[in-house]
């Protein structure tokens, strides 16, 4: 009998800093801590022209939300596909100052809800 195979859920970590410098300074640890270029994106916005770290930024990231903030000034920093390691990517955003934001409850790695919402 074959084994059920699901895709794995994909985890979002969202960081969102009022300091680029603390952006930068989180950017080089997660990359210390073995996060990949591939992995991390940030958007720095307001009067400063929108800035891509690495690549754009994640479709999964936000919504108006998301926008508000980057036009409100703040700096996004953003680890795709964070998995079992969600939980040190956000204690390093927080270490450097970033409040962490979620996306979305669905389909968040160890929530236990399914990636569909029905």
């Amino acid at each position: 009998m074959d084994t059920p195979y699901a895709d794995p859920i994909h985890t979002l970590v969202v960081g969102v800093f009022d300091n680029t410098d603390h952006a930068r300074q989180a950017i080089a640890d997660l990359r210390r801590a073995g996060f990949v270029d591939d992995q991390i994106d940030c958007t720095c916005g307001g009067a400063r022209p929108r800035v891509s770290a690495s690549n754009e930024m994640s479709p999964d990231a936000g919504g108006e939300w998301l926008e508000d903030e980057i036009e409100s000034g703040h700096t996004v920093v953003t680890v795709r596909d964070a998995d079992q390691r969600a939980e040190d990517a956000r204690e390093l955003l927080r270490h450097h100052g970033a409040t962490i934001r979620e996306p979305s409850p669905i389909g968040s790695y160890g929530t236990g809800l399914p990636a569909t919402p029905f």
